[in-house]
């Protein structure tokens, strides 16, 4: 019922796992602004991260490649201004949110809680922003 009166939205999502938006995306007939539907750079990145083993180039690789995925994906946020963004509602993934949001606290500041699909929250661009 919430997608409605949505017609083919632009849409992406700050989550690590595809299933996350995926499948409600292409129900509603959304249009993807970013080339992958969700960070797994990042989850994956920050996997390696959390190991106590790794040399200090590796440590310094794997944070390079969580910064750089969460610069692009701040950056297609900024840049694209997708109406609709997929967040994991269940708390599971806050931590992507919370990383994006310490560099740029207003990111998300023209976006608010428009739909709530399961474990999926749907953040839609508010008007005129």
């Amino acid at each position: 019922a919430w997608a409605r009166d949505l017609d083919r939205p632009t849409a992406m999502a700050i989550s690590p796992m595809i299933s996350t938006s995926f499948p409600i995306a292409e129900r509603i007939g959304a249009r993807w602004v970013d080339r992958i539907h969700g960070q797994w750079v990042v989850h994956y990145a920050r996997i390696a991260l959390s190991r106590d083993h790794l040399s200090e180039a590796e440590r310094a690789r794997f944070q390079r490649y969580f910064d750089a995925e969460l610069a692009r994906t701040r950056a297609v946020i900024r840049e694209k201004k997708p109406e609709l963004i997929f967040t994991d509602g269940a708390g599971r993934y806050d931590w992507l949110t919370e990383a994006m949001l310490a560099d740029d606290p207003g990111l998300l500041d023209d976006y608010e809680v428009f739909a709530q699909e399961g474990r999926v929250r749907i953040l839609r661009r508010r008007q005129g922003a």
